[in-house]
């Protein structure tokens, strides 16, 4: 368990790092955000990396989802804890382009594990969600 909770803790780290990064997305851009994200893909001296990137798609849909529910609903699903984010996010976008980028990482989700050009994939995941997040403007 101590390693399962290591993973976990590391996993934490990231996901505060995906979260600081989105709500800088604007002002930095879907390239250097890809960059960064990069930087998680890459083995660690274990041979892992540090995530991969059908977790970053999953992370990616459960703030959407988030981002729809709040829109719709005015509920938090999976991230309670960022609820000032998720309403700042929310107000900004279109609730219909919202569901689009849902769809949208649901059909990337499927070819996360294929081969491709991690940046590129990367690029192209964070601009969709770019255009979806601020299309409420």
């Amino acid at each position: 368990m101590p390693l399962a909770a290591l993973a976990q803790a590391e996993d934490w780290e990231r996901l505060e790092g995906f979260y600081r990064d989105l709500s800088q997305l604007e002002q930095a851009g879907p390239v250097t955000i890809a960059g960064r994200w990069e930087s998680w893909l890459k083995e660690n001296k274990e041979g892992r990396s540090a995530v991969d990137k059908r977790k970053l798609v999953i992370w990616l849909q459960k703030w959407v989802f988030d981002l729809v529910m709040m829109k719709q609903s005015g509920l938090i699903v999976f991230h309670t804890h960022k609820s000032q984010e998720i309403r700042t996010a929310a107000s900004r976008a279109s609730i219909s382009i919202l569901i689009d980028c849902y769809n949208e990482l649901a059909r990337i989700r499927a070819v996360a594990q294929h081969p491709l050009n991690p940046r590129l994939f990367l690029e192209d995941m964070l601009s969709r969600y770019a255009r979806a997040a601020f299309s409420g403007r």
